[in-house]
């Protein structure tokens, strides 16, 4: 049986159409879906997350929050000082 002359390219081109296709759906989703903030915030809104989870997370936050941290080293080390002083 005689195979059609265009037989094999038309399998070729499919291939590399679907290539083709899966490097564009990979791209849509890496910078639309991925990156994107308000699917985030929906993901977040839909599964009822309020706080962070991550222990990290939690103290980055409530060191963000806290207006006196860092301590000012200035006046941990002048008191070192006068302390250190007062033993001698």
């Amino acid at each position: 049986r005689p195979e059609h002359p265009w037989g094999r390219w038309k399998f070729r081109a499919t291939l590399l159409v679907l290539a083709f296709l899966n490097m564009i759906a990979a791209f849509l989703v890496e910078h639309v879906v991925v990156e994107s903030a308000w699917l985030k915030r929906a993901s977040h809104f839909v599964l009822n997350k309020k706080e962070p989870k991550n222990k990290f997370k939690i103290i980055d936050k409530d060191m963000l929050a806290d207006l006196e941290w860092p301590p000012n080293n200035q006046h941990n080390w002048r008191d070192y000082q006068a302390f250190s002083s007062s033993l001698s």
